[in-house]
């Protein structure tokens, strides 16, 4: 694939988003999310996708989510470093399971992530 490293981290993850099925239950039960739920969403969705592309044994899958988690895991801790942001992240994904897996989500994560890199 020719580009640059931008452009091979946006084809990879929008091969992850068109693959996905499932929805999101955080983000369909409320569309107008806050910009903290809105991080906390996607740090969940990207963490969702690292423990899926380890189980398929996808490195470019999985180095694309650890970057997005990273992302959103610094802007929440920029917002509230008192918070173990990593542990709610994990319950999060405990608590709802496959259904964090979404396709509309993590379009909505990858163009606001790639926004702030441009």
């Amino acid at each position: 694939m020719r580009g640059g490293p931008s452009l091979k981290l946006l084809a990879v993850f929008l091969g992850i988003a068109i693959g996905l099925t499932a929805t999101l239950a955080v983000a369909q039960s409320q569309p107008d999310l806050s910009p903290r739920d809105f991080d906390l969403t996607c740090a969940v969705v990207a963490s969702a996708e690292i423990r899926a592309s380890q189980n398929e044994e996808n490195i470019s899958r999985r180095d694309t989510a650890v970057t997005i988690f990273t992302f959103y895991l610094g802007r929440l801790s920029g917002r509230d470093d008192s918070k173990d942001w990593n542990a709610i992240v994990k319950s999060r994904i405990a608590e709802l399971q496959e259904a964090v897996r979404s396709p509309k989500m993590v379009d909505t994560c990858l163009d606001f992530y790639i926004s702030k890199i441009k």
